[in-house]
């Protein structure tokens, strides 16, 4: 704050996650602490509650969004402004690859809801097609779940010797630079990240009293908590095992929630039904909204890649033909035998993401600073 004071910025701006801001109080003290700056406050929620929540509607001089449903959810419930802004590529993408036949990625913290398990399944299959199927997973482990990671970890290498993959898959965990992804990634020739769902918070973690200070006239009128409302009042959360899709065991404490929040603007749910497909893409279902970077990162270096159903892909008009969808095991063996072994659809793939995918980060750099103008037109 000291810093703050002396160095007088003319805008401060916060990536908020929600795993960084935790318990929630912890967020509305940063808030009021850099609030009394007296400086406008920009906040990009990399993560966005269907369900109002104090995680996000505590009132800023103007909230960042990285998906476009995010940006019609949070919208429909908050009174300052919100900008979308979707991410980006490292550059313009490579016009060929020449990456090792048959080599899969994936990469991540390592968690049941990343579907690491349906891959180890689809490569067991393909097994008589493709022999010499490879699996790299640049995996993750956090202190904050660590004992909860290893016993995750632990399973995927008894699953990888029951399935008989010995000698094809690598799980590497641990920190890597971004030029060794880079190089990493391109000598891949499919990704794949098929994932289960975004939410993965425990009702522990969500609980906390109503966002008191999101009061101005034109904020909404109805009772706020940090499960949404209802013209009955408050609903309770409902806690759900995972779907078809779900990887998570009895007794995990991270789960999705319905939030069964009403809809009350126009638009949003069209928008939802438009870009999701699949289960759990209805506002009030599954949790939160978020536009993986982990798609961008594999896009960058000209990688195809597979991903599942999950709202974990919101993307505008433009991207979304880069998906390669596959809904579950069965899907996503087709569409990996398809990508390995028909070069046409390979090459098809590839160029659909070099006709689609031009939005790059000096993209993202300039929407940045048109918000910036917004929040203190006189600064720059």
């Amino acid at each position: 704050m000291a810093e703050l004071h002396r160095f007088r910025p003319d805008v401060i701006h916060v990536q908020h996650e929600m795993g960084f801001f935790s318990p929630l109080a912890v967020w509305r003290d940063w808030r009021d602490c850099l609030q009394s700056c007296s400086v406008p406050l920009v906040v990009t929620y990399h993560s966005v509650p269907d369900a109002a929540t104090s995680l996000t509607d505590l009132p800023v001089a103007a909230a960042v969004v990285c998906s476009p449903v995010a940006k019609c959810i949070l919208e429909s419930r908050v009174s300052f402004p919100v900008f979308g802004i979707e991410h980006g590529v490292d550059g313009p993408l490579p016009d060929r690859r020449d990456p090792e036949p048959n080599s899969l990625v994936t990469f991540g913290f390592l968690a049941g809801c990343k579907g690491y398990e349906r891959i180890l399944q689809a490569m067991a299959a393909l097994r008589p097609e493709l022999p010499d199927l490879t699996l790299t997973i640049l995996g993750s482990l956090t202190s904050r779940a660590l004992s909860a990671q290893m016993d995750y970890f632990q399973r995927l290498h008894q699953q990888v010797l029951q399935l008989g993959l010995s000698g094809q898959v690598d799980i590497s965990c641990g920190f890597r630079t971004l030029p060794e992804i880079r190089s990493i990634l391109s000598r891949k020739a499919v990704g794949v990240l098929h994932y289960d769902r975004t939410d993965r918070l425990s009702v522990s973690e969500l609980r906390e009293g109503p966002v008191a200070d999101q009061t101005s006239p034109a904020a909404p009128t109805m009772p706020l908590t940090e499960w949404g409302t209802s013209g009955a009042g408050p609903l309770l959360p409902r806690m759900v095992s995972g779907s078809g899709l779900g990887t998570s065991g009895p007794g995990e404490l991270e789960s999705a929630v319905l939030h069964e929040v009403p809809l009350e603007t126009s638009g949003v749910r069209d928008e939802v039904d438009m870009v999701g497909q699949g289960d759990a893409v209805v506002p009030g279902r599954a949790g939160v909204r978020c536009q993986s970077a982990a798609i961008f990162r594999m896009w960058s270096a000209g990688v195809p890649c597979i991903v599942s159903m999950a709202q974990h892909f919101d993307l505008g008009a433009q991207l979304r033909p880069a998906l390669i969808r596959a809904e579950g095991v069965r899907s996503l063996t087709d569409q990996i035998r398809r990508l390995c072994t028909d070069r046409d659809a390979y090459a098809a793939a590839c160029e659909t993401l070099r006709s689609r995918v031009t939005r790059t980060w000096h993209d993202v750099a300039d929407d940045h600073e048109r918000v910036y103008a917004a929040v203190a037109p006189t600064a720059v």
